[in-house]
């Protein structure tokens, strides 16, 4: 049996209800909302593009900078195996929209239904390893060598 964020038991699929906090008198998210939202959960590049804390240094020390202090009390702290690499306040301000990123993200999708389904499942398959799984590695003389005869190869020898 599955439970709900507030310990009660959910029945039914709960793959297509929406999240608890999902307002049924707005409108469902658009396509480019939810395509938006498939890519920066789904999918390797939509994510690190899109991400707050790319191009922001993590291990940059901050005299004087207690992430837990910055966290705790907040909605963060939920989260704070996140912030156990961060060292300034500036990465844990990336961090933070990152979250709120993903929070926003999720509901969207959860609004979406079945289309956000249908946009994570296409955003997944747009991804980086499932366009180029048996690349091709090598290109000689002779022809090419892909990574899936490489590995033969190598595990033969």
């Amino acid at each position: 049996m599955f439970v709900d964020q507030n310990g009660q038991p959910v029945s039914g699929d709960i793959f297509t209800q929406p999240p608890a906090d999902n307002d049924p008198a707005q409108p469902a998210p658009d396509f480019r909302e939810t395509t938006g939202a498939a890519f920066r959960q789904e999918n390797i590049l939509g994510s690190y593009f899109s991400s707050p804390t790319t191009g922001v240094e993590p291990g940059v020390v901050e005299e004087g900078y207690n992430p837990w202090a910055d966290i705790e009390g907040s909605p963060y702290e939920p989260y704070w195996d996140r912030f156990t690499d961060v060292h300034n306040s500036r990465y844990a301000t990336a961090l933070k929209s990152r979250i709120d990123q993903e929070i926003e993200d999720r509901r969207t999708l959860g609004a979406a239904g079945w289309k956000g389904l249908v946009a994570g499942m296409g955003a997944g398959l747009l991804d980086l390893p499932t366009l180029i799984p048996g690349g091709v590695v090598v290109q000689g003389g002779k022809g090419t060598i892909t990574v899936s005869k490489l590995a033969l190869q190598t595990a033969a020898a």
